[in-house]
């Protein structure tokens, strides 16, 4: 699923973050800050990250994976993605891409829509 060692260890370190933060929630009950400091922070990273490859993709730099900026998104990253691909006219016309992306916001539409109604 993830070849490249970078976006493993991307995700990997995302989702180990995500388990930190989700701990010292509930350690802490900290309500809604550690939620919206998460966001802030991948959203942040995101943006950063497709303005890094918008000027790699002009220059034959190395790139960043589309995995890595997918994974991101699943992490809670979605609507920084959908801004930055109109804000940056970046990954706007790589129909691979924008299917997976709307993928993860489906995907991440059910599980709010889920978690909502438990």
């Amino acid at each position: 699923m993830l070849k490249n060692k970078t976006t493993r260890s991307l995700v990997l370190n995302a989702a180990a973050l995500g388990i930190i933060m989700a701990s010292a929630h509930t350690l802490l009950n900290l309500g809604g800050l550690v939620l919206v400091f998460w966001l802030v922070l991948v959203n942040g990273w995101l943006f950063m990250l497709m303005m890094k490859d918008k000027r790699a993709a002009g220059r034959d730099k190395t790139r960043t994976p589309e995995a890595t900026l997918l994974a991101l998104a699943l992490f809670g990253a979605s609507p920084t993605l959908l801004f930055g691909r109109r804000f940056l006219r970046h990954k706007t016309q790589k129909a691979s891409f924008i299917n997976a992306m709307y993928a993860v916001i489906v995907v991440q539409v059910g599980l709010l829509g889920w978690y909502l109604t438990k």
